[in-house]
């Protein structure tokens, strides 16, 4: 039981840090080459960073159900917004 919860807890963790560098990274060279774009991202960030994990998840569960995958896209907005 604890290690089903270790393992699972450590899939979330390596998806959503996954998810993060995917969209991260090459939205940050875009932002760093582009005015608007960085000033969109800037903003984009902002909104996210005010909304804490719970409160995302919250808002994903009725939109993609509970299976692990709303699970993924707070703690990836998380790891790559850090406050």
């Amino acid at each position: 039981m604890m290690l089903t919860r270790v393992v699972e807890h450590l899939l979330l963790v390596g998806v959503s840090l996954l998810v993060a560098i995917l969209v991260g990274v090459p939205l940050g060279i875009l932002a760093a080459r582009r005015r608007r774009v960085c000033q969109a991202v800037l903003a984009a960030v902002g909104v996210i960073q005010t909304l804490p994990t719970l409160a995302l998840l919250v808002f994903m569960i009725p939109l993609f159900g509970s299976a692990p995958s709303p699970r993924w896209w707070p703690c990836s907005s998380t790891v790559c917004c850090p406050s």
